[in-house]
């Protein structure tokens, strides 16, 4: 109770912009005339994480983008086409996975434009949590215009992987193949995780077991 106490305490003297973003566009996706994305690059302040789209949000509060304006709606879910940093905790007899994003992470979000043929500006939210190794400030968020020009379209940006290939978070399976899994460390050891991280638990006196989703 008294170290939740101090930590809410501090979390009011800590500067809350510690995620600026520093881009936001609408983009063609690569190979098609209909498909697009808003593309979103964050700056995370060094010292300081966000959550990925794919972290548990019982855990710490997902990143996530929605998009508003006329002739544009979102199609999908927010994903992040930087990948996750595992990180572990562990707390009395549970070991609890956690999914950052810090650096520069860049996030998309699939959208539907009702006439491409014509020039747009929508608002996009970016919301998200964001944390060091001491205190997790409240959950907050920023709103930034995105505009589409058809004349000046910009980069085209790559297809997110459609339903049944890999999961928000997730290698592909040629991916897996060619690029080894992520490693988490915990107490010196290094694990390395071959699908999605869920769980884990340490039974007294036993061995750590883990729970993957693979």
């Amino acid at each position: 109770m008294l170290t939740g106490l101090i930590l809410a305490a501090a979390a009011l003297f800590v500067p809350q912009d510690k995620v600026q973003v520093s881009s936001a566009e609408i983009r063609p996706v690569a190979g098609s005339e209909s498909a697009f994305q808003v593309v979103v690059d964050l700056e995370v302040e060094i010292g300081w994480h966000v959550y990925h789209p794919s972290q548990d949000p019982a855990l710490g509060e997902p990143i996530s983008l929605s998009v508003s304006g006329e002739g544009i709606r979102a199609t999908g879910k927010t994903s992040s086409l930087s990948p996750a940093k595992p990180h572990m905790e562990q707390i009395g007899g549970q070991i609890l996975m956690y999914q950052w994003l810090d650096g520069a992470p860049q996030l998309v979000l699939p959208v539907e434009l009702s006439d491409p043929s014509l020039p747009l500006e929508a608002e996009v939210s970016v919301k998200y949590q964001v944390c060091d190794d001491r205190v997790c400030l409240p959950t907050t968020s920023q709103t930034v215009t995105a505009a589409w020009n058809p004349a000046s379209p910009g980069e085209a940006v790559a297809a997110l992987p459609s339903q049944g290939g890999a999961r928000e978070g997730e290698a592909t399976p040629a991916q897996n193949e060619q690029e080894p899994g992520p490693l988490a460390e915990l107490d010196g050891e290094k694990i390395k995780i071959t699908g999605r991280f869920l769980s884990a638990t340490v039974p007294q006196g036993g061995a750590v077991r883990l729970r993957i989703e693979t």
